[in-house]
């Protein structure tokens, strides 16, 4: 899963306050002609107008979402993986049954699209993570143990066949022969097996998961991550930097224990991660992927940035308050470029359109507006 996901660079801002930032962003963005707060209920009427356009039954009462508005085909195996994540945050954002229910429909479709998944029927290790902290996370608020079961064998799968002789873990399952080069040890294998296991840790008491966890966040802090600016590269082999990466790097240096490192990549991530493209108007927004809506990897990576970040800031692991700050202005600029369906794209410059919209691409702000601290 690679595009591109930047911010605006700071060189031609200055080092203007977060919080300057912040008031021009409500005073002057978006195409609604201001960025407003949003509430606990508009966070419920965005996630239910998402199901209203994506959501669909496969059979009985196995439920998942569709790839785009007017298609028949499900989405992909990682993307799906994080829907139920932004389900799961509804819930324990939000509370409610139906909430609830829709955790255990998605689950059951999932297990329906991708039976016995846990074995490594995906040959990638960070979708098999991105699935692994999805289970997790809807055990913890439903408490089907089954489902930590299936979380289980899946992180043990991948520690098994990913885990290379330095340490960290490779993005393919064996050790990229054919569908990547140099052996590809990236962020998004790495950090979130991270997570996995720390929270895994945490809901079972096996200190193994805690040890194997411990092993891979050591060889990915030395060799995914500079401690002394803050950034996250993609791979050992590759400096570039992706909004998703930050993020589950946060939530694996707070799980680690190093909220000193969650707070210089959170600040990294919003003052000095480099751009390719964008609008500088003095403020800084997280960019959609790569300058299209298509429902490509990166449309939902800032969905991810927004979840551990806020997760990292929730739980104490952040202490520059300024991070909320930006991360706020982030969710209320893409509220603002909500359509008349409720539906706001990963284009936050722009408003969303009333047509060919994918589903992935529709998850970023619904995540935010659900994991991040109202104003």
């Amino acid at each position: 899963m690679k595009l591109i996901i930047r911010l605006t660079s700071w060189r031609t801002v200055g080092l203007v306050s977060v919080f300057m930032l912040f008031t021009f962003l409500t005073g002057c963005a978006g195409g609604n002609g201001s960025a407003p707060a949003w509430t606990a209920a508009d966070a419920q009427t965005a996630f239910n107008d998402f199901n209203s356009a994506f959501y669909y039954n496969i059979t009985g009462s196995d439920y998942g979402y569709l790839v785009d508005q007017g298609s028949t085909n499900p989405t992909s195996f990682w993307m799906f993986a994080n829907d139920i994540a932004m389900a799961v945050d509804a819930y324990n954002s939000l509370g409610g049954s139906t909430n609830e229910g829709i955790i255990t429909q998605l689950i059951n479709g999932f297990n329906e699209e991708h039976p016995n998944w846990w074995e490594g029927s995906d040959e990638y290790d960070d979708d098999m993570m991105w699935a692994t902290l999805a289970y997790i996370g809807a055990y913890k608020a439903v408490g089907t143990s089954a489902w930590l079961t299936e979380a289980e064998a899946a992180y043990q799968t991948v520690y098994s066949r990913g885990l290379a002789s330095n340490g960290g873990l490779y993005w393919y399952a064996a050790g990229c022969p054919s569908k990547c080069s140099n052996s590809y040890q990236n962020s998004a294998a790495n950090w979130t097996f991270v997570i996995a296991g720390a929270l895994l840790y945490k809901e079972t008491q096996n200190t193994t998961y805690m040890n194997e966890a411990k092993g891979v966040y050591n060889w990915a802090y030395a060799n995914l991550y500079n401690s002394s600016t803050g950034e996250v590269y993609d791979a050992s082999t590759s400096q570039a930097q992706y909004s998703y990466n930050y993020g589950v790097a946060i939530g694996a240096h707070y799980l680690e224990g190093d909220s000193s490192d969650a707070t210089l990549t959170a600040q990294h991530m919003m003052t000095s991660m480099p751009s390719y493209s964008g609008i500088d108007n003095g403020y800084y927004i997280l960019l959609n992927s790569d300058g299209s809506e298509n429902g490509s990897d990166g449309g939902g990576f800032n969905g991810i940035a927004l979840r551990w970040t806020a997760y990292a800031y929730k739980n104490g692991g952040i202490s520059d308050s300024k991070v909320l700050a930006w991360m706020q202005a982030n969710v209320e600029q893409g509220w603002s470029q909500r359509n008349s369906a409720g539906l706001s794209w990963n284009n936050w410059e722009s408003a969303t359109p009333t047509s060919g919209l994918y589903s992935w691409d529709c998850t970023d702000t619904v995540v935010g507006m659900l994991d991040v601290p109202q104003p």
